[in-house]
């Protein structure tokens, strides 16, 4: 199952409604790639 998500870091000025990456991983999510980033 994939969820697509864009957590912030808790001191971004922008987009916190999203959440924060800390949150995403104490739940158990790993980062796979950023927006816009060519994948490989």
């Amino acid at each position: 199952m994939a969820v697509q998500a864009y957590p912030v870091d808790p001191d971004s000025p922008s987009y916190r409604l999203m959440g924060f990456t800390t949150l995403f991983e104490a739940h158990g999510f790993v980062h796979v790639g950023r927006p816009g980033a060519a994948a490989t």
